[in-house]
């Protein structure tokens, strides 16, 4: 993602004759800034709400809008427990996805200069990886530099939709549109009584947290197959459960 490595790996050092640009401040790749906005540790209620709000406005939805608002405090908090003590964070949009960038200028005693944040499993940067479709982290001494991306579901976006079917005497659900909280409920209610299912999420939009809550569910109580995943949601749903990707049919 524009020169920006997978969160869990820090990036090099800037190529010769590059333009420089403040990471802080300069959407990677250019797009249309809706909120760049500074926090410390005091002010992370009006971040969230600012969040929030913009995410909205720029028509996420609902659900996921809740889960930009978990990763943006989380990544912010990480900012002020294990960097400078804050930050600054920019909000854009750019190829149909919303990106959310935290900027940390690290701390002055860092050994080395630009030391990451922790990654491991507990530490908000895990979370940031199970909520946004995608996620990158640079470092180095000029700080930590965190940004994740979740797709707009545009003008065509659609109420999910949960299409039952058969293939070889299996059950299968084919999954479409935006997948919230609403639909998620409705997914573990009519598959409470199957042993064994299959879904099919070839045409499935945007996932929010309750979406993959009700998968884990599902993946608990059934003998659960899962065909047509789109790539980003596989990387989430590796990072949140190592059994879901089990269940992904190649």
């Amino acid at each position: 993602m524009n020169g920006d490595q997978p969160l869990d790996q820090p990036t090099g050092a800037e190529q010769p004759g590059q333009p420089r640009t403040d990471p802080a401040v300069d959407p990677p790749g250019g797009g249309d800034v809706l909120l760049r906005q500074e926090f410390t540790g005091d002010s992370l209620y009006a971040l969230r709400a600012s969040a929030e709000a913009h995410a909205t406005d720029a028509g996420l939805p609902a659900g996921r809008a809740a889960d930009l608002v978990i990763a943006v405090h989380e990544l912010a908090m990480n900012a002020v427990r294990h960097g400078a003590g804050h930050g600054t964070v920019t909000l854009w949009t750019r190829d149909g996805m919303l990106w959310f960038r935290v900027s940390d200028p690290g701390r002055e005693d860092a050994v080395p200069p630009g030391e990451p944040w922790p990654r491991t499993r507990g530490h908000g940067l895990w979370i940031v990886r199970t909520l946004a479709d995608e996620q990158t982290l640079s470092t180095g001494p000029d700080g930590t530099h965190t940004t994740i991306a979740m797709a707009l579901p545009g003008a065509d976006g659609k109420p999910a939709s949960i299409r039952p079917d058969h293939d070889n005497g299996r059950v299968v659900l084919r999954l479409s549109g935006l997948f919230d909280r609403s639909a998620a409920l409705e997914l573990l209610e009519r598959t409470r009584t199957l042993p064994s299912l299959v879904l099919d999420l070839t045409d499935a939009g945007p996932w929010d947290a309750d979406g993959l809550a009700a998968l884990v569910t599902l993946r608990q109580r059934s003998e659960l197959s899962l065909t047509g995943v789109p790539p980003y949601l596989r990387e989430r749903l590796e990072t949140l459960d190592p059994a879901l990707s089990e269940a992904i049919d190649e």
